[in-house]
């Protein structure tokens, strides 16, 4: 029997963050030191990363303000933030709240906003252009300004810009994401659930994870569930603005082997929302294994075959990277040079192992290539360190309409430690085509009948003439919905009227056969 394990940790001075758990801290650490003879900087870290340094033309970025500390900042600076304008009236109210939202382009390069607080330009005197850039905010548009010219001076030593958005359309839209770390025989494995609103109004709700049942412990050593149903199923419940995101943590025990027929299995964790009406459900499909290259990059939906439907929604992107030397890196940068068929303003970042030190850059003169920047890391090495030496970057993009069938879409990264040569991380492949081909296999097991099941359509029960090894339920677009062993039914209560796949296995053989399900 699965056993829930739950630790409670304590910490001091923790608030959360779009969900997350922070470590709060106030410090003033002056340094100096430069070897320039008439520069003699004096710079201050005052309770969040200065991203960015460049010496050469005085300009810093940080992501999000410093509330209250105004008075530690640099002399001249932009600040900009964004806003949603309920009433769309093009000048924010009191009651008109602050979103991480869209991007700013600024000295040749687009800064996304990853902070409802938004992004600081410290910067020398002169004149600047910035603007707003829409990627990411796809669905939206902008009710006040856009283009903004800036002038500073010992006049005018700064300047905060404000600008508003409002939806094109209403409509509900929570979206689940699952992700792990690499799923490692024998290792305990910590995966991540991240709940986004991407709608336009306030949404709650409880989002469930259904977790492998070969899988015989789940760990919640990150905070308890709100509803722990049987051995699994957990509920957490959620409450969301637009734009913001609520991220839930639990580990699992990976299985060992007994023989090297098992290498290889996938395992399925499913994330979805309880009311119905969203429809949105995540599917984790991992591979056992027992050795893995630290750096590598996959792409959900994933096949065999690396099929994906036509303008079926994102593409969800999954870096993984570990410092594998002998000492820390400093900074560490992940370039990604996207497919040209990705739409690079429906870019969407979805959860990164280390939050506080990323800014995510777009090249303006090519904009299918972003850079994950990872600033001032630290990243310990995995002799030091194991667990520490792992980061990864998730992020979801969407292909242009209307691409033809057959369209290869592929993506390679390249990883930066400090200055050595990049690490190139594997190519994957996503085929886009308008239908899958036929799921399986043989009508007929080791020469006996076909296996019947009834009543087809249902409003129900769905009966087999016989035990079946393993019942699984997808939708046609492959995801798995429901999942039983050792049953001659399968109940479809709760789930939504349409066309299903049902999956049978029964010793080896394999078959599949499209079900339709009528609600009552």
């Amino acid at each position: 029997m699965k056993r829930i394990t739950l630790f409670f940790v304590m910490a001091l001075l923790v608030t959360a963050v779009h969900g997350q758990a922070r470590l709060q801290f106030s410090s003033i650490s002056p340094y100096g030191g430069s070897n320039v003879e008439n520069d003699h900087s004096f710079h201050s870290n005052i309770g969040e990363p200065l991203n960015n340094l460049d010496i050469a033309n005085r300009l810093m970025v940080c992501n999000g303000l410093f509330p209250g500390q105004e008075n530690f900042y640099p002399e001249t600076y932009i600040e900009v933030k964004f806003y949603l304008d309920e009433d769309e009236s093009g000048t924010k109210n009191d009651d008109e709240k602050y979103y991480e939202f869209g991007a700013v382009d600024f000295e040749n390069e687009t800064f996304k906003i990853l902070d409802e607080q938004g992004i600081v330009f410290f910067a020398t005197e002169g004149t600047y252009n910035l603007g707003y850039n829409r990627i990411g905010s796809d669905g939206w548009y902008i009710t006040t300004d856009s283009l903004f010219t800036v002038s500073l001076s010992d006049t005018n030593p700064n300047e905060s810009i404000e600008m508003g958005f409002a939806p094109l359309e209403f409509y509900s839209s929570v979206v689940p994401y699952l992700s792990s770390e690499n799923f490692r025989c024998n290792d305990t494995v910590k995966h991540t659930l991240t709940v986004i609103n991407e709608g336009t109004y306030p949404e709650q709700d409880t989002v469930w994870v259904n977790v492998d049942d070969r899988i015989e412990e789940i760990f919640l050593n990150y905070g308890p569930a709100d509803f722990i149903v049987d051995d699994n199923n957990i509920g957490w419940l959620f409450n969301l603005d637009p734009f913001e995101s609520q991220t839930f943590c639990f580990d699992l025990p990976v299985p060992g082997i007994t023989s090297a027929a098992q290498l290889g299995e996938i395992y399925f964790i499913t994330a979805s929302i309880e009311n119905p009406a969203y429809a949105n459900v995540h599917v984790l499909e991992q591979e056992l294994r027992c050795s893995y290259d630290p750096n590598d990059k996959a792409v959900s939906p994933s096949r065999d075959d690396n099929l994906a439907l036509l303008d079926n929604g994102p593409l969800l992107y999954h870096i993984r990277f570990q410092n594998t030397g002998n000492d820390y890196a400093e900074d560490v940068v992940v370039r990604d040079t996207l497919d040209p068929n990705l739409d690079v303003s429906t870019f969407k970042l979805i959860e990164t192992s280390h939050p506080n030190d990323l800014r995510v850059v777009f090249n303006n003169n090519n904009p299918n290539i972003v850079n994950f920047k990872f600033d001032d890391i630290i990243l310990p090495d995995s002799l030091s360190n194991p667990e520490g030496s792992n980061g990864h970057i998730i992020y979801s993009i969407s292909t242009f309409p209307g691409l033809d069938v057959d369209t290869e879409i592929t993506n390679t990264a390249h990883i930066y430690f400090d200055f050595n040569p990049a690490i190139v991380t594997n190519t994957t492949l996503t085929i886009l085509v308008d239908e899958f081909p036929p799921v399986l296999s043989n009508p007929y097991l080791e020469g006996k009948e076909k296996i019947k099941i009834y009543p087809n359509p249902t409003s129900g029960n769905l009966n087999f003439d016989r035990e079946i090894d393993q019942i699984i339920l997808t939708d046609l677009l492959g995801k798995q919905i429901r999942r039983k062993t050792s049953s001659a039914f399968i109940n479809l209560d709760g789930i939504s009227t349409g066309t299903y796949l049902i999956q049978m296995h029964l010793g080896e053989e394999r078959y599949a056969e499209k079900v339709i399900y009528i609600k009552h």
